[in-house]
């Protein structure tokens, strides 16, 4: 049944390219933020201790806890699509924030970190929740999301400590989040519009 469906899918192939593609942004963002958060605060322009960048770090994986477990009732809510547009929305405003005035001010930063981790949660489940409206998930079609997700983590943390310990370039970190997020967002637009026409 998963194949019949998956081939009685107009352009089949291209959805599951956007999809993996999809998952490379979401979970590198996710990835590098997660692995790269404690070094920004010891490395980064406010040269934090290391007791402060355990609290950084701390504010962003309870944040990502809270986003996480919160989706299950925000599901019953809310479309998927709806809550991928928010999350991509509140991983940009996070990702602005943090690049105008984290370098500056403690409390923008912890503030944009916490953005984040509760923004970025969302992503691979809803990711899941969105296809599943045009594949079975279940079948030959599953294993996108995680090749997708495993690129990601793999690829984007080396970039980004790469960015980090570069000199002066501490704050590229976060332009490399902007830049994401905008990838994603314009992802995002071609895949519902996909959708849509197939339809």
């Amino acid at each position: 049944k998963s194949s019949s469906k998956l081939t009685n899918v107009p352009r089949w192939w291209l959805y599951l390219i956007l999809i993996y593609i999809y998952y490379v942004l979401s979970c590198g963002l996710e990835g590098f933020f997660q692995s790269m958060t404690y070094t920004y605060g010891l490395c980064g322009p406010l040269k934090m201790s290391p007791g402060e960048a355990n609290v950084l770090n701390g504010l962003y994986f309870g944040a990502f806890v809270i986003g996480r477990s919160s989706g299950i009732f925000i599901s019953r809510l809310m479309s998927p699509t709806k809550i991928i547009i928010s999350s991509i929305v509140g991983c940009f405003i996070s990702s602005v924030v943090l690049s105008i005035f984290a370098p500056y001010h403690k409390s923008a930063l912890y503030t944009g970190v916490v953005i984040m981790g509760f923004a970025i949660a969302f992503q691979f489940a809803s990711g899941i929740s969105w296809t599943a409206k045009l594949f079975n998930v279940t079948g030959k079609s599953s294993f996108i999301f995680f090749l997708g997700g495993f690129s990601g983590f793999l690829s984007f943390p080396p970039i980004a400590g790469a960015i980090i310990t570069s000199e002066g370039g501490q704050n590229g970190f976060f332009y490399l989040a902007i830049a994401t997020t905008i990838c994603q967002a314009g992802l995002f637009t071609c895949m519902s519009f996909l959708a849509k026409s197939k339809k």
